[in-house]
């Protein structure tokens, strides 16, 4: 069982997390991930943050699981994935994952997870973790991501745009002709 300062329990910091889009998935879980902000609005990376344990939640819809009972059931068992493993970095043994780069860690866990076993479930909170650290390890903390959202939304429009005033259209052969060829 996770100590009660290590669980995620604030909706505020569940909704952060959704809003930043950092997430990385496998068919049994998602995590989506919060880097953990110093004062100064660097991500920290020594001193005390070697000491740091991040929060963590687990979220199974009913959408999922209909049963109370299932939802648990894979809860504990990716909560229990979730705990031995970060006792084995916190002991020294997987030193390539650094969780006390996270200030809060969310897995929603998906249907496939119902099916699987403990060991598939271990399994993918590990790669989940790993594929984390390596893909938002040297990203800053403000929501750039968001920022290059719209600028590729804008410049779809853009395309869609283009190819409503084209003045070129396609036959049934499939050829580009002129409209007023057509």
């Amino acid at each position: 069982m996770l100590p009660s300062s290590e669980r995620l329990r604030r909706k505020n910091v569940f909704q952060r997390a959704y809003k930043e889009r950092r997430h990385v998935s496998s068919p049994q879980v998602s995590l989506y991930v919060l880097p953990r902000i110093s004062r100064s609005g660097q991500t920290k990376v020594g001193g005390e943050a070697d000491t740091w344990r991040p929060l963590v939640g687990f979220v199974v819809s009913k959408k999922t699981a209909r049963n109370a009972c299932q939802r648990n059931r894979i809860k504990r068992q990716t909560r229990e994935a979730y705990r031995s493993l970060s006792r084995n970095v916190f002991e020294g043994e997987k030193k390539h994952l650094r969780l006390n780069r996270w200030y809060a860690l969310v897995f929603v866990i998906h249907p496939h997870a119902l099916i699987s076993n403990f060991d598939e479930i271990y399994k993918a909170v590990e790669s989940c973790l790993i594929r984390a650290e390596k893909k938002f390890s040297g990203r800053p903390a403000s929501a750039s991501s968001a920022g290059k959202q719209k600028s590729i939304k804008s410049k779809d429009d853009q395309d869609v745009n283009r190819s409503r005033n084209s003045s070129s259209t396609l036959d049934n052969n499939g050829q580009l002709s002129p409209k007023n060829q057509v």
